[in-house]
């Protein structure tokens, strides 16, 4: 082969090889940086008892590799702008990787339905909202008859639920801790 072919080749290859290491490095740097930052998984539901009524029960799970600290919860009401539960519900509670927090709020029953969405704020000034809500609906507007809605809801939100438990236990067995039945 010809010496100055074989330097034309190298002189050509050199840069696209360079973009494409560069490519890949990016990649990955940025798959790194999006792991890393605090995740929470929030989670409602509706608590009855007997003598004290009704409470909505809010779980911040953290299942992210970074700690976050909580500030504060508070509930959206379809009627007006953010309103804090509870007089500023201040919870100022770290929580590292694979740690939960259970919130108990008491709520009116008659009124559950003026509820829109419930929300964490972290240190960062960052709004967490709860993914799912429509539990409230189904609580205020029960018949005792589940419609085709409330249960292609239930469907969807079952299947999101799975995933990220499943990303749960593999955030708490990585960490060598046993992971709790949630």
């Amino acid at each position: 082969m010809n010496p100055i072919l074989i330097e034309e080749i190298v002189k050509l290859s050199t840069p696209i090889l360079g973009l494409i290491i560069s490519f890949f490095t990016g990649t990955i740097a940025f798959q790194n940086y999006k792991e890393n930052n605090g995740k929470l998984f929030i989670q409602g539901d509706i608590v009855l008892q007997e003598n004290k009524g009704a409470f909505l029960k809010i779980t911040i799970f953290n299942i992210g590799k970074r700690p976050v600290f909580i500030k504060y919860c508070g509930l959206e009401f379809w009627d007006s702008l953010n309103a804090i539960i509870s007089d500023n519900k201040q919870i100022n509670k770290t929580l590292n990787e694979a740690d939960s927090v259970e919130i108990f709020e008491q709520v009116n029953f008659d009124e559950i339905h003026k509820i829109k969405n419930a929300f964490i704020v972290d240190h960062r000034n960052k709004y967490w909202r709860i993914d799912y809500m429509d539990f409230i609906y189904d609580v205020s507007h029960y018949d005792k008859t589940p419609t085709k809605l409330y249960r292609r809801n239930k469907k969807i939100q079952d299947v999101k639920l799975y995933f990220r438990k499943r990303k749960y236990r593999k955030t708490i067995i990585k960490l060598g801790r046993i992971p709790k039945n949630i």
